[in-house]
């Protein structure tokens, strides 16, 4: 007979944050220690990552599942984030303001993921259109 090996404890998370619906999509602004999460609801959720007890608190909505998010700075206190969404679009917000600043059609269904490429001027998508794409951040 062999022993069983007792597997180790998984470490705790640092915090464990609700938010409401399913969340399928993660940004973290390191420049300024914000996340930024969104999903099912169509809502972007804000938390600061260095308040003694972080919490989530609406920051944006939007009339789609949010299926990726990603953080543009541009080497300044402003910054933008993209979300992608599951109607196909791409939405570009302030940061500062929360304000949408541009939409852009961008695939045939769901925004699969996206992500900044190089020095930040470009981002790169792809969706359940089997396409790669790739657009001006800026």
């Amino acid at each position: 007979m062999v022993d069983a090996v007792t597997k180790p404890k998984p470490p705790e998370p640092r915090w464990n944050l609700p938010a409401s619906g399913t969340l399928y999509a993660l940004a973290v602004d390191a420049a300024v220690g914000r996340a930024y999460v969104g999903g099912s609801a169509g809502t972007i959720y804000e938390c600061d990552l260095n308040a003694e007890t972080p919490t989530f608190r609406p920051r944006m909505h939007d009339e789609s599942y949010i299926s990726a998010l990603t953080v543009l700075r541009d080497g300044h206190q402003s910054g933008k984030l993209v979300a992608a969404r599951y109607d196909g679009l791409l939405v570009w917000y302030d940061l500062h303001s929360g304000r949408r600043l541009r939409t852009v059609p961008a695939h045939y269904g769901w925004i699969r993921d996206l992500c900044v490429v190089g020095d930040g001027r470009r981002l790169a998508t792809v969706g359940h259109d089997m396409r790669v794409k790739v657009w001006d951040a800026v």
